[in-house]
């Protein structure tokens, strides 16, 4: 008689009736453990790349970063995530944590993390300056100067930090200077990748090993990413100058 595993991404719960704490962890781990099972089960990592991709995507949207992080850890231990998941592993741990950040509890954890996940990606973008991913990579630390601008801009208003005002006013002006440049570095970086993209100019390029269709994708999410960063590097100038 055959065994029939179910799909914990199809069969899991999808309404929000504010489980207790207790519970939602529990669950986590269960969806954890059933994960790994089917993985376990699936030899092939033609057949795990998707299931893996789209529970790890279900955790995100759950709210489960920490119980994400656990699993990217106890697959790859396992040797049970496929190629393209291993290469993107240590970028894939740090946007969880960035994701993670609104669950923290107290500020020294917070400050803790955060410092943690700025060395993750600026580690990443040193050590993979052709990733194809490297200005999403970018827009992400981005985010994070410009949360990190935000705070300092946040502490400088604060009646207890009277004295310590234009200190913390210092902070913010160079966090958000930075995410400027950071900004430029992106489309800068970007503009003579998408020229090599440009028509029938994509047919002879070789990224990562990737096919045309996939080459084809990557130029858009480029373009858009692109433009994105002109924009935001123009509305983070326009809040400077006031």
């Amino acid at each position: 008689m055959s065994t029939i595993v179910a799909d914990p991404i199809q069969s899991a719960p999808t309404g929000r009736l504010s489980p207790s704490p207790q519970f939602q962890s529990s669950r986590a781990k269960l969806l954890v453990v059933l994960a790994l099972t089917i993985l376990n089960l699936w030899a092939s990592t033609i057949f795990a790349e998707e299931p893996a991709k789209r529970f790890l995507s279900r955790l995100r949207e759950e709210g489960y970063f920490d119980q994400g992080l656990k699993y990217l850890e106890i697959s790859a231990a396992k040797n049970r995530l496929p190629e393209s998941m291993k290469a993107d592993l240590p970028l894939e741990r740090v946007i969880l944590m960035q994701d993670s950040l609104k669950s923290v509890k107290t500020q020294q954890q917070r400050d803790e993390r955060i410092a943690a996940i700025e060395k993750g990606y600026r580690d990443f973008l040193s050590q993979s300056p052709t990733h194809s991913r490297r200005s999403e990579t970018q827009t992400k630390l981005g985010d994070l100067l410009l949360d990190r601008g935000q705070s300092a801009l946040d502490e400088s208003k604060k009646p207890e930090n009277v004295v310590s005002s234009e200190s913390w006013r210092s902070k913010s002006r160079q966090a958000y200077t930075e995410t400027v440049d950071l900004y430029k570095k992106i489309y800068e970086e970007l503009k003579p990748i998408l020229e090599s993209m440009e028509g029938d100019k994509i047919k002879t390029i070789k990224i990562e090993g990737k096919a045309l269709k996939e080459l084809t994708e990557l130029r858009e999410q480029y373009r858009r990413e692109y433009r994105q960063a002109q924009i935001l590097e123009a509305k983070t100038m326009d809040f400077l100058a006031q």
